[in-house]
């Protein structure tokens, strides 16, 4: 069954509309070896109603999840995961892409940088064909922010390897973007993050509480997420085509007609090549220009040409960006990840600690570019 008659009515003062159906599901997910957080629990009772000493907004519980996603624990080993429900009609190809796809189900490969799929749990008696997908929880890919350049070089490397990865496999991903890009980033906190508030412990506590290392420390690998928008070709195709469909970065030129086939693949690279320039290079709404990332600018134009042929392929791409990077000596590469408009006050005191942090780091002989392993 995929509901339970016997549950009690969710919390209706609490629990919002899109939170019904996790909680509906809860004893269901728990049977099939995830648990949900006890505000999804049958029979909840706020954790602040029984004990009037506490504040409500420090209170793990009176954080909300919803929609179609919701964060779990794995059962059998105490993994965290966020679970991700996909509705088959609306969403007919990302199932089976994020399958295909997954480290779990293909030969291993460095530069397989797509989200490893734990499970799929197909909803019983579900008139909209609900599949859950099990995926371990991961952390926005730009948060903490780098703490040098060659942090975000090694970012820049690994997503350009993945979407290169894809493309072999002859995938398009059709909605890159910073957002659906994350990092593996448990190992960088002294606590594991609330999944609903990144700035506290998963119990609730304070934010001073939690508390990071850098990734020159501590690497951390990346991953593309969200195959909803993505399609699989024939390798056979030589001229692979298709209408275009808008995900979140809605600049490319190609966008302008939405009636007109086009080459998702080469839509994908200026994408990757818009993340270069609205996160490093020129900013946008959402993030400012950084200094010295100069050395992009020619890579980062050419991906994002007005005419898609004329826009590298992604093997292209990595070449060129590895070669970029190896070009650049350490002491640039140990500079610290700056923001051009950041004030003289800011820079004189993130100057010092910076400095004595690099110096430990050379002592230490860790490299200037990160290097993650499977043991990191």
């Amino acid at each position: 069954m995929a509901t339970d008659s016997t549950i009690p009515p969710p919390h209706s003062a609490l629990h919002s509309e899109t939170e019904h159906w996790w909680y509906e599901h809860y004893n269901w997910l728990e049977e099939n070896g995830y648990h949900l957080r006890p505000r999804y629990k049958p029979g909840w009772v706020p954790s602040w109603e029984l004990d009037k000493s506490l504040s409500i907004r420090e209170c793990e519980d009176f954080k909300s999840s919803g929609g179609t996603r919701n964060d779990a624990i794995r059962i059998s080993d105490g993994a965290f995961v966020y679970l991700k429900r996909v509705e088959k009609a609306g969403n007919p190809h990302e199932v089976e892409t994020t399958t295909f796809l997954s480290p779990t189900n293909s030969t291993p490969d460095p530069d397989n940088h797509c989200i490893p799929l734990y499970d799929s749990l197909i909803v019983p008696n579900s008139p909209e064909e609900y599949v859950v997908l099990a995926l371990p929880l991961q952390r926005p890919s730009l948060d903490p922010q780098f703490a040098t350049i060659g942090e975000a070089a090694d970012f820049l490397q690994q997503i350009f390897k993945g979407l290169r990865y894809i493309h072999s496999r002859h995938v398009a991903h059709r909605d890159v973007h910073a957002s659906n890009i994350t990092a593996d980033a448990l190992k960088l906190f002294n606590e594991p993050w609330h999944p609903r508030d990144l700035k506290r412990t998963r119990n609730g506590f304070k934010p001073s509480v939690l508390k990071h290392v850098t990734r020159t420390e501590c690497p951390v690998r990346y991953y593309f997420i969200d195959f909803g928008l993505s399609l699989k070709f024939d390798p056979e195709d030589a001229d692979p085509s298709a209408l275009p469909i808008l995900g979140i970065d809605k600049t490319p030129p190609e966008f302008k007609t939405l009636d007109k086939p086009c080459n998702p693949f080469q839509t994908d690279v200026y994408c990757l090549g818009n993340i270069i320039r609205e996160n490093f290079l020129d900013g946008s709404n959402f993030e400012q220009p950084k200094h010295g990332f100069k050395f992009l600018r020619s890579l980062a134009d050419d991906m994002t040409q007005t005419d898609p042929a004329k826009r590298p392929t992604m093997d292209d791409a990595t070449r060129r960006l590895d070669e970029a990077v190896s070009r650049l000596p350490d002491s640039h590469l140990r500079r610290r990840y700056q923001l051009k408009a950041e004030g003289i006050f800011d820079r004189m005191s993130l100057y010092f600690p910076h400095r004595n942090r690099t110096s430990q780091f050379i002592q230490k002989k860790l490299p200037a570019i990160p290097q993650w392993k499977e043991s990191s």
